[in-house]
């Protein structure tokens, strides 16, 4: 038999789980860039391994989940070692939508160049992180 205390606990969580997991997207979200607080790192990896150099490509604003059709994007930082893990830090943006498009390289493999993609919304200030998942291609 389970004891009141315990009882409580397990509804308070369950109820806090349900909460959170059936959370809707955001409805205060309204474009997306520079002049706000939040700041976006991007760790590019490929295979479960890291993507050794690469650069991470931002488009502000965006709602898709497929590349700009013109390829063009508002921004660019080559990733740097934080802690040992490879990151592109973007930051002074606004609440939004991004879409972030990684190329790089990773010497041991053929080919050895990489690319992925990863559509963001953010809805709170705040510091994210995130990885960004890279697929092989022919340049």
């Amino acid at each position: 038999m389970m004891k009141p205390i315990a009882s409580i606990y397990f509804v308070v969580s369950f109820l806090l789980f349900v909460t959170v997991s059936c959370k809707k997207k955001c409805s205060n979200v309204t474009g997306g860039g520079k002049g706000g607080s939040v700041i976006i790192k991007i760790t590019p990896e490929h295979e479960s391994h890291l993507v050794d150099s690469s650069t991470v490509y931002i488009k502000y604003g965006y709602t898709s989940s497929t590349p700009p059709a013109n390829g063009v994007y508002d921004d660019s930082v080559v990733c740097v070692l934080v802690d040992s893990l490879p990151v592109a830090t973007f930051s002074n943006l606004t609440t939004g939508n991004y879409y972030f498009l990684a190329k790089g390289r990773i010497s041991s493999i053929s080919p050895p160049t990489v690319e992925g993609a990863l559509p963001i919304t953010i809805c709170n200030d705040g510091d994210y992180s995130y990885y960004l998942s890279t697929g092989q291609y022919y340049p």
